[in-house]
Parts: structure tokens; sequence; C-alpha cells
């Protein structure tokens, strides 16, 4: 198990076409882009039982995969995010979601994570919200798939299931937010 720190304000480019595999790596804060501005951004990042903090901003890198892996910080792909018993600590955006096993996505205050395209899940995904409460937003959807969407995800709710996830249309967008149970 190695360290990877990005001690400068450089950051890590990845080529088109190129794929990059990181395996049993704590990374601290590095940050991943395309190789320049004419690039398509076509490459691929795969993180195998990795740890730590990284940066993918503005779908920058077409696939990302996490696999047995907990990674935390602002992670977009332009395409695919595929989730294998993994989890994300932080603010995410892609086209295509998919998730395999046990995966978390954690959601922090005021950063609802975005997935503009399909949901694939072999077992729902645990959100878990910076707070429960109600009206809080988790992950923005594209309206025209949302319905389909909710029940790929499960609300992590320590408050004895008083809170569960519910779909809502906002003046801005399409959300699967927090809502209060009503027992009847």
């Amino acid at each position: 198990n190695c360290k990877i720190t990005q001690k400068s304000r450089y950051y890590t480019y990845i080529q088109d076409g190129v794929t990059v595999t990181f395996d049993a790596v704590n990374l601290d804060d590095v940050t991943y882009t395309r190789w320049n501005n004419s690039a398509a951004g076509t490459g691929s990042l795969i993180f195998k039982n990795c740890s730590g903090t990284i940066d993918v901003g503005n779908g920058d890198i077409q696939n990302i995969t996490l696999e047995n892996s907990q990674l935390g910080g602002m992670i977009c792909a332009g395409e695919v995010l595929k989730l294998k018993d993994s989890s994300i600590d932080g603010k995410f955006s892609t086209k295509d979601f998919k998730a395999e096993g046990d995966c978390t996505l954690t959601i922090k205050k005021n950063a609802p994570g975005r997935i503009d395209g399909t949901v694939e899940t072999t077992k729902a995904v645990t959100l878990v919200p910076a707070s429960l409460l109600r009206g809080e937003k988790l992950i923005e959807v594209d309206k025209t798939a949302a319905a389909d969407i909710a029940s790929d995800f499960v609300l992590q709710d320590t408050k004895n299931d008083v809170y569960a996830i519910r779909l809502g249309v906002r003046y801005n967008g399409t959300y699967l937010g927090i809502s209060e149970r009503v027992d009847c």
C-alpha cells in the first residue's frame, strides 16, 4: 500500500483513450483532468482497494470505477461512474451510474450528487445525508428517468425509520430528497 500526495498546484493528466488503474493506493487530494483543452476527455480511471480524497471535476474523465474503495472529494465522470463494494464521501456527478454490491454515497450539506442518465444497481445504494432534514436534496436526477431511479437507493435513517427517500420536483430540478414518513 503506497500513498500519493499532490504537493503542487499541477494536475495529473489523463490522455484520451488511456485507462489508468490504481491498486492499494492512499490518495491525498490528487486532482485528475483531461490531457489538454482540446482533448475529448475519453480517458478512464480505475481505483481498486484505494482510499483518500481526489478531485475529478467537470467530467474531464469519461469513466471512473471504484472497486473495494473509499474515496472522498469531487468525483465527476463524463459518461459512467461505477461502484463495486465502494463508497464516495463528497460530491459526485455522472451521466450513467452503476453499482454492484454494498455501496454508499455520503452526501455533503447543500451539495447534492447528480445523475443525468440511467441507474443500474444490483442492490440498493445507501445514501447517508449530512443531516436528516425534511426537504434535504440528495441527488439531482433526470426528470424523464426519475420514477425508475428512487427504488435503487435507500436512506440511512438513524432515527428509526422516521425519514424516507422521496422524489420531488423543484423549480431548479428533480431530486431524490428526504421526506418524513407519515403514519396512518
